[in-house]
This record gives C-alpha cells, structure tokens and sequence, in this order.
C-alpha cells in the first residue's frame, strides 16, 4: 500500500511523496499507521529545479484511526497524530506579509491546513524543525522540540517548547492561541517567556571571542498580535539579561535590565524600538539608554541613545587579551556619554556617525588627557574623522611635563584616511 499512497497523494496534491517504510496495527479504538522516513517534494516545476529542496521532511508518522468514526461518515477519521523529526520550510513573507502569495505548493500548503487545522481534534510534533527562509537574510532554523496541538471548532491553541540553532542553548516556552475558519483569517496572540535562556551560541557565532564568556542569560516574557494569520506585533518585557565573565581571577558581570522592545514587520523588512533601559557593569549603574534597529531589505539601521562609553570597559578588557590595539585604546581610560550613535550596514560596506559629550582620558606618552570635551565623529571601512571642542580646561601630561597646559577654548579635528 505504500506505493498507492504515494500515487493518491500525487494525483490529488500535484506533490511527489517517498515513503520509505510503512506498517500497520491496531491501538485503541481502531488500527494505527506508522510511516517512516516520508519526504514530500515541492510540485512541479519547482520540484524540478536543481537545487529545490524538500518541502517537508518527516521521520515518523502515528496515526491513530476511530474506526467507528471512520465508519459512520464513510470518511477516514484520525483520533491523534504525531509527527517525529519533521522538517519543515517556510518563506517569511508568508508570516510577516499578509497579502504574500506563495508562488508554489499552493495545493498542497492547503491540504496540510485542513488536516491540522479542521480535521484532527489534537495533534502532537515533537523533535522537529521549522526552516524560515528569506530573501535578504540567511534561514533561520527553529527547533521545535515539543508542540501539543489543540483545535475546537473556529479556536486553535498550541503550546511548546522551542530552540533556534545556532542562537539558543537551551528553549524557551511559547502559546499560540488563534480563532478563524482558515489560518490566513485568523486572529490571535503569541505568547512567548524565557527564564535564564542561554544565548552564548549566538555570541560565539557572530564574535568568536566570545567564547571567553561563561554565561549570556536572557529573561523576558513577550506578547505578539496574530492578524490574518501573520505576526503583526511583538511586545518585549525585559527582566535581568546578563553577560557574565571571569578576568583577573575576577568574576565581572555586564545586565541589561527593566525596559521594554517594541518590534513590528514592515513592507521589506522589520523595526524594534526601545523605551529607556538602565545599563549595569558591576557596581556602576547607567540609565537612560535607548536603541532602535530598523531592517530593510539587505540595510540594517541602527540608532543608540545616551550610552555611556565606561559600561563596555570591562568586556573590552576581556577581548583585549587577544588584542595589542584594543589594549592600547584602554590604555586612555577614556570615556565620555555619547548622545546618539547610528549605524549603517550593507552588504560588504559600513557606516558610523554620532555625537559625544563629557570626552575625557588619561595622558599616554606623548598624547595628553583631556576632559570635558564635547563633539562629533564619523567612520567607515576608509576613513575616521573625529571633531571636538572644549572651554576652560586643561591638557595634563602626565610625566611627559610637570605642569598641565590650561587653555580658554579648544577645537581640533583627527582624521584618518586609508
């Protein structure tokens, strides 16, 4: 019968099915299909590319059939499925995007919908993967390590546990909760917590000197607004979020504490806003910072409000083991609060620029300390220029001179060019 199955979903699905294995027997209140390593191919022509990877890959399949059921609506009716090891790849303009048509699989996209949308009462996934691909970022692989399926007439409510690769060591817990005759009408919310959810793989993947961290521990609860079946909105309660690390025999902390994240789709892309957040490294305290990162497409926008330089110096001093430059630069001691920074990145090409106030530094050398120094500098992969301007201060020396050199007013530009 696998074969026939195979042909049947074929005809009716336009979808090329293998099934490696099947058997049958009986369990409860009717006989139960165990089909093994099933892959399910894209409809033609995509399926014809090349490089077209499976739609959906599946380990296990349990159904569980009501034969009196079945019997009396002449129909197969499923008591509960559970599906093991799938695999599963989604486009994000689906999900984020309401009137994104999907160009293929139409049909078949459909049929799954109805069965686990309408027909089964209860479904189980466990040990699966959801793949969201898109244009302009690399795929994210979500984890899905237990999702318990629940649908009542026009309500639909799910919940789990889930780990993204590469991001997350361990899972945070989810609920979905949605009410509508199909997926694509649905409206609903997400809810989402995390307690102590460990982030340093995503540290150590997107800086590998991070692997000196010992701890990257995220706390947050977040509620998201389901409309039309796509995340519309997503609110972030931060609780204690911190890094944690051991330098000079030291243990040293760095937490980002109460605030919240306010993150939304747009037309290409997405947006996050932040309210005022309060910054921790040990024992000082800073608040007041502000961060909005906006994605458009392959850009990535970032602006920070009201950071102050001190509260990255015991990371620095971390990564600097590895460094001779960045030891040199905290060397100066220097600090100042920057009053906003922005950031532009694209494709292989880079862009800062942003204001400072209350520069100050320790003399090195030949190079004297400063204070109270206010003003604006802009970099990218060619070039640095920095701008500054003080009144009634002084320039100290160090041992380089006994006496500091005061000064009524100063200007002066650094500028750097590759």
């Amino acid at each position: 019968y696998k074969t026939d199955i195979e042909q049947f979903i074929a005809r009716q699905y336009g979808a090329q099915v293998q099934i490696g294995q099947l058997s049958a027997g009986w369990q409860g209140t009717g006989p139960a299909l165990l089909l093994q390593k099933v892959q399910v191919a894209a409809p033609r022509p995509a399926a014809e590319r090349s490089d077209s990877a499976p739609l959906l890959q599946l380990q296990e399949l349990r159904v569980r059939l009501d034969f009196w059921a079945s019997l009396r609506a002449l129909q197969l009716k499923a008591d509960h499925f559970e599906l093991s090891g799938l695999t599963l790849r989604l486009n994000s303009d689906q999900l984020l995007r309401p009137d994104s048509k999907p160009k293929d699989n139409t049909t078949l996209t459909a049929a799954l919908e109805q069965l686990l949308f309408h027909q089964l009462k209860h479904f189980t996934l466990v040990d699966s993967e959801l793949v969201i691909q898109s244009r302009y970022t690399p795929p994210i692989a979500l984890q899905l390590k237990r999702l318990s399926w629940q649908n009542n007439g026009l309500r639909h409510q799910g919940s789990g546990e889930v780990l993204i690769e590469g991001v997350t060591g361990n899972a945070l817990s989810f609920v979905l909760d949605l009410h509508g005759a199909d997926l694509a009408g649905s409206e609903g919310q997400l809810y989402l917590a995390s307690q102590d959810l460990n982030v340093l793989p995503w540290f150590e993947t997107l800086l590998p000197q991070s692997r000196k961290l010992a701890r990257a521990d995220l706390n947050f609860a977040a509620w998201g607004d389901i409309s039309r079946g796509t995340l519309s909105r997503l609110q972030v309660q931060l609780a204690e979020n911190k890094l944690i690390w051991r330098h000079d025999g030291e243990l040293r902390h760095l937490s980002l504490g109460d605030g919240q994240l306010l993150w939304q789709p747009t037309e290409h892309g997405w947006q996050l806003l932040s309210s005022q957040l309060t910054l921790q490294s040990n024992q000082q305290r800073w608040q007041d910072f502000q961060l909005q990162l906006v994605r458009e497409r392959t850009e990535l926008t970032g602006t920070l409000q009201q950071l102050q330089l001190a509260v990255a110096v015991p990371l620095a001093q971390l990564f600097a083991e590895d460094s001779v430059l960045l030891q040199q630069i905290l060397d100066y001691q220097t600090d100042a609060r920057i009053t906003r920074l922005g950031l532009q990145l694209a494709d292989d090409s880079w862009y800062a620029s942003g204001d400072f106030i209350d520069l100050k530094s320790e003399p090195v050398g030949d190079v004297p300390g400063v204070q109270g120094l206010s003003g604006h500098f802009s970099a990218s992969a060619d070039y640095i220029k920095v701008d500054v301007s003080g009144q009634q201060a002084a320039l100290a020396w160090g041992e380089a001179f006994s006496r500091a050199t005061p000064y009524e007013s100063l200007s002066a530009r650094l500028a750097v060019v590759k």
